[in-house]
Protein backbone atom coordinates (compact mmCIF):
# COMPACT_ATOMS: atom_id res chain seq x y z
CA UNK A 1 0.00 0.00 0.00
CA UNK A 2 1.31 2.96 -1.08
CA UNK A 3 1.69 5.77 1.86
CA UNK A 4 1.21 9.41 0.91
CA UNK A 5 2.55 10.46 3.59
CA UNK A 6 5.96 8.39 3.01
CA UNK A 7 7.36 10.94 -0.14
CA UNK A 8 6.10 14.52 1.05
CA UNK A 9 8.59 17.05 -0.24
CA UNK A 10 8.26 19.64 3.21
CA UNK A 11 8.49 22.80 1.04
CA UNK A 12 5.95 22.10 -1.52
CA UNK A 13 2.19 23.26 -0.54
CA UNK A 14 0.15 20.29 0.81
CA UNK A 15 -2.40 20.27 -2.40
CA UNK A 16 1.03 19.86 -4.43
CA UNK A 17 1.95 16.99 -2.68
CA UNK A 18 -1.13 15.06 -3.11
CA UNK A 19 -1.44 15.40 -6.89
CA UNK A 20 1.96 14.10 -6.76
CA UNK A 21 1.21 11.24 -5.12
CA UNK A 22 -1.72 10.59 -7.06
CA UNK A 23 -0.40 11.12 -10.55
CA UNK A 24 2.81 8.73 -8.97
CA UNK A 25 0.03 5.69 -8.30
CA UNK A 26 -2.05 6.05 -10.94
CA UNK A 27 1.52 5.71 -13.59
CA UNK A 28 2.72 2.73 -11.18
CA UNK A 29 -1.15 0.85 -12.08
CA UNK A 30 -0.24 2.20 -15.78
CA UNK A 31 2.95 0.69 -16.01
CA UNK A 32 2.28 -2.33 -13.84
CA UNK A 33 -0.10 -3.38 -16.39
CA UNK A 34 1.76 -2.67 -19.47
CA UNK A 35 4.28 -5.09 -17.65
CA UNK A 36 2.19 -7.74 -17.15
CA UNK A 37 0.48 -7.59 -20.69
CA UNK A 38 4.45 -7.45 -22.28
CA UNK A 39 5.85 -10.19 -19.81
CA UNK A 40 2.32 -12.66 -21.12
CA UNK A 41 2.51 -11.89 -24.95
CA UNK A 42 5.41 -11.62 -26.78
CA UNK A 43 4.40 -10.47 -29.55
CA UNK A 44 3.19 -7.18 -27.47
CA UNK A 45 6.83 -7.07 -25.61
CA UNK A 46 8.11 -6.97 -29.07
CA UNK A 47 5.57 -4.10 -29.97
CA UNK A 48 6.64 -2.20 -26.88
CA UNK A 49 10.38 -2.48 -27.61
CA UNK A 50 9.97 -0.93 -30.69
CA UNK A 51 8.19 1.64 -29.60
CA UNK A 52 10.16 2.38 -26.49
CA UNK A 53 13.74 1.38 -27.66
CA UNK A 54 15.12 4.38 -29.66
CA UNK A 55 14.33 6.85 -26.77
CA UNK A 56 15.99 4.34 -23.91
CA UNK A 57 19.05 4.64 -26.10
CA UNK A 58 19.13 8.18 -26.04
CA UNK A 59 18.55 8.72 -22.86
CA UNK A 60 21.71 5.64 -22.38
CA UNK A 61 24.48 7.68 -24.70
CA UNK A 62 24.50 10.68 -22.09
CA UNK A 63 26.06 7.98 -19.51
CA UNK A 64 28.80 7.13 -21.07
CA UNK A 65 28.85 3.53 -20.68
CA UNK A 66 32.23 1.41 -21.09
CA UNK A 67 32.66 -2.52 -20.61
CA UNK A 68 33.80 -1.36 -16.59
CA UNK A 69 30.50 0.43 -15.69
CA UNK A 70 28.47 -1.04 -12.99
CA UNK A 71 24.59 -0.31 -13.53
CA UNK A 72 21.84 -0.46 -11.05
CA UNK A 73 18.29 -0.16 -12.00
CA UNK A 74 15.57 0.73 -9.37
CA UNK A 75 12.25 0.19 -10.61
CA UNK A 76 13.13 -2.97 -12.82
CA UNK A 77 9.29 -3.95 -13.41
CA UNK A 78 8.07 -7.06 -14.28
CA UNK A 79 9.26 -7.27 -17.77
CA UNK A 80 12.61 -5.17 -17.09
CA UNK A 81 13.15 -3.40 -20.67
CA UNK A 82 15.47 -0.97 -19.42
CA UNK A 83 17.88 -3.56 -18.53
CA UNK A 84 17.52 -5.72 -21.56
CA UNK A 85 18.37 -2.62 -23.97
CA UNK A 86 21.30 -2.09 -21.44
CA UNK A 87 22.75 -5.32 -22.42
CA UNK A 88 22.20 -5.47 -25.55
CA UNK A 89 23.33 -2.67 -27.04
CA UNK A 90 25.88 -1.70 -24.28
CA UNK A 91 27.36 -4.47 -22.48
CA UNK A 92 28.59 -3.00 -19.09
CA UNK A 93 30.19 -5.11 -16.60
CA UNK A 94 27.00 -5.45 -14.54
CA UNK A 95 23.65 -4.73 -14.61
CA UNK A 96 21.22 -5.23 -11.43
CA UNK A 97 17.61 -4.22 -11.50
CA UNK A 98 15.66 -3.97 -8.39
CA UNK A 99 12.24 -3.96 -7.38
CA UNK A 100 10.15 -4.06 -4.00
CA UNK A 101 7.97 -6.95 -4.85
CA UNK A 102 8.51 -10.55 -5.01
CA UNK A 103 6.25 -11.39 -7.43
CA UNK A 104 7.55 -8.58 -9.59
CA UNK A 105 10.74 -9.62 -9.56
CA UNK A 106 9.94 -12.98 -9.85
CA UNK A 107 8.25 -12.47 -13.01
CA UNK A 108 11.89 -10.40 -14.29
CA UNK A 109 13.63 -12.96 -13.49
CA UNK A 110 12.03 -15.20 -15.97
CA UNK A 111 11.84 -12.72 -18.53
CA UNK A 112 16.07 -12.25 -18.64
CA UNK A 113 15.96 -15.79 -18.48
CA UNK A 114 14.29 -16.49 -21.59
CA UNK A 115 16.55 -13.73 -23.54
CA UNK A 116 19.02 -15.37 -22.27
CA UNK A 117 20.55 -12.25 -20.29
CA UNK A 118 21.45 -14.05 -17.28
CA UNK A 119 24.89 -13.75 -17.57
CA UNK A 120 24.48 -9.78 -17.68
CA UNK A 121 21.38 -8.85 -15.88
CA UNK A 122 20.90 -9.85 -11.95
CA UNK A 123 17.07 -9.22 -10.48
CA UNK A 124 16.73 -8.99 -7.50
CA UNK A 125 14.24 -7.82 -4.53
CA UNK A 126 14.93 -4.71 -2.95
CA UNK A 127 13.87 -1.65 -1.72
CA UNK A 128 15.38 1.82 -3.12
CA UNK A 129 14.83 3.83 0.16
CA UNK A 130 18.26 1.87 1.75
CA UNK A 131 19.46 -0.58 -1.36
CA UNK A 132 23.35 0.59 -1.42
CA UNK A 133 23.93 1.87 -4.01
CA UNK A 134 27.54 3.16 -3.23
CA UNK A 135 29.35 0.39 -5.93
CA UNK A 136 27.68 1.39 -8.89
CA UNK A 137 28.83 3.88 -11.37
CA UNK A 138 25.25 4.73 -12.57
CA UNK A 139 22.14 4.40 -11.43
CA UNK A 140 18.47 4.73 -13.03
CA UNK A 141 15.72 5.39 -10.98
CA UNK A 142 12.41 4.16 -13.09
CA UNK A 143 9.50 6.89 -13.33
CA UNK A 144 6.87 4.62 -11.09
CA UNK A 145 9.14 3.98 -8.30
CA UNK A 146 7.85 4.97 -4.73
CA UNK A 147 8.68 6.78 -3.13
CA UNK A 148 10.16 8.70 -4.88
CA UNK A 149 11.80 12.14 -3.18
CA UNK A 150 13.25 9.58 0.16
CA UNK A 151 14.68 6.74 -2.80
CA UNK A 152 15.84 10.29 -4.21
CA UNK A 153 17.28 11.74 -1.35
CA UNK A 154 18.71 8.22 -0.09
CA UNK A 155 20.88 7.79 -3.67
CA UNK A 156 22.55 11.54 -3.43
CA UNK A 157 23.53 10.89 0.29
CA UNK A 158 24.95 7.39 -0.73
CA UNK A 159 26.23 7.19 -4.13
CA UNK A 160 30.23 7.81 -4.90
CA UNK A 161 31.43 10.91 -6.12
CA UNK A 162 31.06 10.61 -10.10
CA UNK A 163 27.97 8.42 -10.07
CA UNK A 164 25.80 9.56 -12.44
CA UNK A 165 21.77 9.15 -12.15
CA UNK A 166 19.53 8.82 -14.44
CA UNK A 167 16.03 9.94 -13.66
CA UNK A 168 12.26 9.09 -15.25
CA UNK A 169 9.18 11.68 -14.27
CA UNK A 170 5.80 11.93 -15.58
CA UNK A 171 5.48 14.84 -17.28
CA UNK A 172 3.43 16.08 -14.85
CA UNK A 173 5.29 15.40 -11.85
CA UNK A 174 8.21 16.90 -12.76
CA UNK A 175 7.96 20.15 -10.25
CA UNK A 176 8.28 18.57 -6.69
CA UNK A 177 11.31 15.85 -7.89
CA UNK A 178 12.98 19.12 -9.76
CA UNK A 179 12.32 20.67 -6.28
CA UNK A 180 14.34 17.91 -4.57
CA UNK A 181 17.36 18.09 -7.17
CA UNK A 182 18.13 21.18 -7.07
CA UNK A 183 17.98 21.02 -3.08
CA UNK A 184 21.56 19.23 -3.03
CA UNK A 185 24.46 21.08 -3.27
CA UNK A 186 26.01 18.23 -4.08
CA UNK A 187 24.20 17.23 -7.11
CA UNK A 188 24.42 18.45 -10.46
CA UNK A 189 21.67 18.59 -13.28
CA UNK A 190 23.48 17.93 -16.79
CA UNK A 191 20.58 17.16 -18.78
CA UNK A 192 16.59 17.49 -18.94
CA UNK A 193 14.88 15.62 -22.25
CA UNK A 194 11.52 15.19 -23.26
CA UNK A 195 10.14 11.39 -24.50
CA UNK A 196 6.75 11.28 -26.09
CA UNK A 197 6.70 8.37 -28.46
CA UNK A 198 3.50 6.79 -29.79
CA UNK A 199 1.20 6.12 -27.49
CA UNK A 200 2.77 7.63 -24.86
CA UNK A 201 1.72 10.94 -25.39
CA UNK A 202 1.30 13.92 -22.41
CA UNK A 203 0.72 13.50 -19.46
CA UNK A 204 1.96 9.68 -19.65
CA UNK A 205 5.16 10.63 -21.65
CA UNK A 206 8.17 11.44 -19.81
CA UNK A 207 11.08 13.43 -18.85
CA UNK A 208 14.26 11.91 -18.22
CA UNK A 209 17.29 14.23 -15.63
CA UNK A 210 20.80 13.12 -15.67
CA UNK A 211 22.42 14.07 -12.84
CA UNK A 212 26.02 13.70 -11.30
CA UNK A 213 26.89 13.76 -7.58
CA UNK A 214 29.67 15.67 -7.52
CA UNK A 215 31.31 15.03 -3.75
Amino acid sequence: MISPSSSLCPDLPLRDNLRFYLLVSSSRLFWSFIDILTHNMPALSTRYENVIEDDYLDEYRNLSITPLTRILHIGCGAYPLTDIILAQYFSPKIIVGIDSSKHTVDKARSVVQKQGLNHKISIEHGDGQDYDASGFDVVIVSSCCWPKIPILHHLYSTVKPGCLLLVRELDMNVEPVLHCMKSHSTILIHSQTSHHPSPFFYPIGWQTFVLEKLR
